[in-house]
């Protein structure tokens, strides 16, 4: 279970590291980080979620709700 959520968390937090290092290292001014932030938030990120509903089966999702034990 806990190698599911590495593998899953382990891309983003590597993505986010780069930005830092990228921002620290003066590869990306600060003036273009809003059109940065403009492009991923308007463009990009809708073209993500549009993608991945595409490839959804809604006949297979499992409706029932689950009470996690802890």
């Amino acid at each position: 279970m806990h190698s599911i959520v590495l593998s899953s968390l382990l891309p983003v937090i590597l993505l986010i590291a780069i930005g830092f290092i990228a921002c620290c290292a003066g590869w990306i001014r600060a003036v273009s980080l809003k059109d940065l932030g403009s492009l991923v938030f308007m463009v990009l990120t809708p073209a993500l979620l549009f993608r991945t509903m595409s490839t959804v089966h809604v006949e297979r999702l499992d409706s029932r709700v689950r009470h996690q034990t802890t």
